[in-house]
């Protein structure tokens, strides 16, 4: 992060949470304020070794209020599959985006795709996030200026047709987004 750092760019570094999905269950007896504090504290130690942005990924649904709570400034989350739990902690995603929070919207499904997803269909969820975001008070371009668009999950896994198509299909949600005004 350091090199990364001296190159004048300032660099992005994510914290892949998959298993914060599996919070409040009875596979995962951790408490809440366990959780918040063992990644503040990897952010902490990172933060002050580096001039950098720090994002948190989970692919599944998770607490978000407890995410949002451990400071990143990224969240990254699967839209495509989570959107409406996503979206059930209005006070904490404006209290995010209010103090500069960047919001990664996991758009483009990498593994639970039907084939008849679309850019269109894909915007349109982006759409009706956005105006129900508006509705709690923010700002529509504001919030559309702190986020970005991503595959909802690792690409890993993926062949290379596949990982292409997915591609392909951000980058045509991505113009489409960029046309909305």
């Amino acid at each position: 992060m350091r090199k990364l750092s001296g190159t004048g760019k300032k660099p992005i570094l994510f914290l892949d949470e998959p298993y914060l999905s599996g919070y409040g269950s009875a596979f995962m007896p951790l408490q809440r304020h366990d959780v918040i504090s063992s990644i503040k504290e990897v952010m902490d130690y990172l933060r002050e070794r580096a001039d950098v942005l720090l994002g948190i990924h989970c692919c599944g649904n998770t607490d978000w209020s407890m995410i949002f709570e451990t400071g990143p400034d990224i969240i990254s989350f699967d839209a495509f599959s989570h959107m409406d739990y996503f979206l059930l902690y209005p006070e904490a995603i404006s209290r995010f985006i209010r103090r500069g929070g960047v919001i990664s919207w996991g758009i483009v499904p990498t593994g639970e795709q039907t084939g008849k997803e679309s850019a269109e269909s894909l915007v349109l969820m982006i759409v009706e996030a956005l105006t129900k975001l508006e509705k709690w008070g923010l700002d529509r371009k504001e919030v559309a200026r702190r986020s970005i668009l991503t595959p909802s999950c690792g690409m890993g896994t993926m062949n290379d047709q596949s990982g292409l198509e997915v591609l392909d299909l951000l980058e045509a949600v991505s113009r489409k987004c960029m046309d909305l005004d």
